[in-house]
């Protein structure tokens, strides 16, 4: 798992009640790729899964229901 940075702002923080880490829908590749993670006994960082600081969390937490790619698209387009 990659340490604390948030998605948005790439600031590194300390996880807190208001920030932290969120899973968000997965697509089917997605998915397959995080079972072909967990067969291989890899480490690091799945699909679906980043890390929000305090000042992006509660905007990320509210989306939770689509993918982490069209998140953080229409962050961009914002």
């Amino acid at each position: 798992m990659r340490p604390p940075i948030c998605a948005v702002c790439r600031e590194r923080f300390a996880p807190g009640k208001e920030s932290g880490l969120l899973t968000f829908a997965l697509t089917d590749e997605d998915r397959a790729y995080n079972e072909r993670f967990r067969e291989r006994g890899v480490v690091g960082h799945p699909r679906g899964k980043e890390w929000f600081c305090a000042k992006h969390y509660a905007r990320a937490a509210r989306q939770k229901h689509r993918t982490l790619r069209e998140v953080l698209r229409n962050w961009e387009e914002e």
